[in-house]
């Protein structure tokens, strides 16, 4: 099964198995702390998520979850977990503007700069945000926050749980998009 997975997923070189979707973003999550101790000298440990996305329900998936009423009565939660602002375009923070995909995505930027790009290793990122309402990403999003992680040196995992195995019309929702995640769940 593996084998076969990976022939879906060019440019990814292994498949971990995991009961669950909360357990699957646990492990990328310890996968982006063990790089950081590996490559960084445990400097870059700190994961990026997306206001209004769910990545799960343990403590540290919690920590990463973009759902303050999903996380109300569960901390103190796990040490180094930011939040960026969400990009639901109808729910504008910027007023109207012609670039708001691009202009959402550089909300990341802002937050790798405040926190020290040494000190980020990773942004886990919903390709459709559904734990939040079936919402797809503006234009140019995902090629801007592509770009931004390449800059920074930045790991991108894709939380495929609600929109992998073929459910948005594609094999994965990342393709839509055509992001080039690091670790997909």
């Amino acid at each position: 099964f593996a084998a076969a997975l990976l022939k879906k997923m060019p440019g990814l070189s292994r498949v971990y198995f995991s009961n669950s979707g909360s357990e699957a973003n646990e492990k990328a999550y310890k996968i982006v702390r063990q790089i950081a101790h590996k490559k960084y000298d445990g400097k870059k440990f700190k994961i990026v998520y997306r206001e209004r996305d769910y990545h799960g329900t343990t403590i540290t998936t919690l920590s990463s979850g973009g759902q303050n009423e999903r996380r109300a009565q569960y901390g103190p939660y796990t040490p180094g977990f930011v939040e960026m602002p969400h990009c639901c375009e109808y729910r504008s923070q910027y007023g109207d503007i012609d670039n708001y995909g691009e202009r959402a995505a550089h909300e990341l930027e802002r937050v790798i700069l405040e926190e020290g790009a040494d000190t980020v290793g990773a942004v886990v990122l919903e390709p459709i945000t559904a734990g939040g309402g079936a919402i797809t990403p503006p234009e140019g999003y995902w090629e801007t926050i592509q770009e931004i992680c390449q800059k920074y040196d930045i790991l991108i995992i894709v939380d495929e749980v609600v929109c992998g195995m073929g459910r948005t019309g594609k094999w994965f929702g990342y393709e839509h998009y055509g992001v080039k995640p690091d670790i997909v769940t």
